[in-house]
């Protein structure tokens, strides 16, 4: 993404610097840069999308590591008092 964003300026640097551009040009220049805009728009929707489904699986995996280290507890409890009799 931050490639693209890069990349705009430059486009229109080469644009404008390859002679005198036409009305063509600057209109075909400002298609690309709203495409590339949109572009990054969406990449930055799917990041945060990508993050949100991160969060709710490390919330997932505390939740399991909990509930199994309850588990080995009891395991241990029950262990601890076969071996006592």
């Amino acid at each position: 993404m931050k490639r693209i964003i890069q990349a705009i300026p430059l486009a229109l640097i080469v644009t404008l610097g390859a002679g005198c551009a036409t009305t063509g040009d600057l209109e075909k220049t400002d298609m690309i840069a709203n495409q590339a805009k949109t572009t990054a728009d969406e990449a930055l929707h799917t990041a945060q999308i990508a993050r949100q489904m991160a969060q709710e699986a490390l919330a997932a995996a505390k939740e399991a590591k909990a509930s199994s280290q309850k588990a080995n507890t009891k395991i241990d409890r029950a262990f601890q008092q076969a071996m006592e009799k």
